[in-house]
């Protein structure tokens, strides 16, 4: 349902419906479909949503897991333009992906992975260690869907990411 909404209102470049998700999204009753809601956005269209980057960042501060994988999924859509903005907010997502269960961990891979790419150049050093440091904690069955996104990039230490998957996921066979 979140998807073909949010194809309705990218269609109809709905700033009125953006900022009804925006000014609303921090009511806890409704935060995770929401943000849902804006992940599916930023999907198809990041650029409706760069003016909301600092409304959206305080769904980091929400006690839901849930809430934070779609936060940090949304910002990865938009890290190749709110790269320093999203930096700026590191301490807190690092809190939050050495505490978050697995799918947090994958949105923070992701997120990262982005950073790597379309950050200055103390973010893609930075990102691609936490990279880095997700993979060697991230559990060896969550490891393969992230081998061929890696390989593909173009980030510091991708060699040594490469490794790190190779070698955690051979302890499985």
């Amino acid at each position: 349902m979140s998807k073909e909404i949010a194809r309705e209102i990218v269609k109809e470049n709905n700033i009125q419906k953006i900022n009804y998700l925006i000014t609303n999204l921090h009511q806890p009753e409704i935060e995770l479909d929401l943000i849902h809601l804006i992940y599916e956005i930023s999907l198809i269209k990041p650029d409706l949503l760069l003016d909301y980057f600092d409304d959206i960042a305080i769904c980091l501060n929400s006690k839901y897991s849930n809430v934070h994988k779609f936060t940090l999924l949304t910002f990865s859509n938009l890290a190749n333009k709110k790269s320093e903005n999203i930096w700026d907010c590191r301490e807190r997502i690092c809190d939050i992906i050495t505490t978050g269960d697995v799918p947090v961990l994958e949105s923070g891979l992701s997120l990262f992975l982005e950073m790597a790419k379309f950050g200055d150049a103390e973010i893609r050093n930075e990102s691609s260690l936490c990279v880095s440091a997700i993979l060697e904690v991230l559990p060896v069955e969550s490891l393969q869907k992230f081998t061929k996104a890696i390989a593909e990039s173009d980030i510091l230490f991708k060699e040594k990411n490469l490794t790190i998957i190779d070698k955690r996921t051979s302890l499985l066979n």
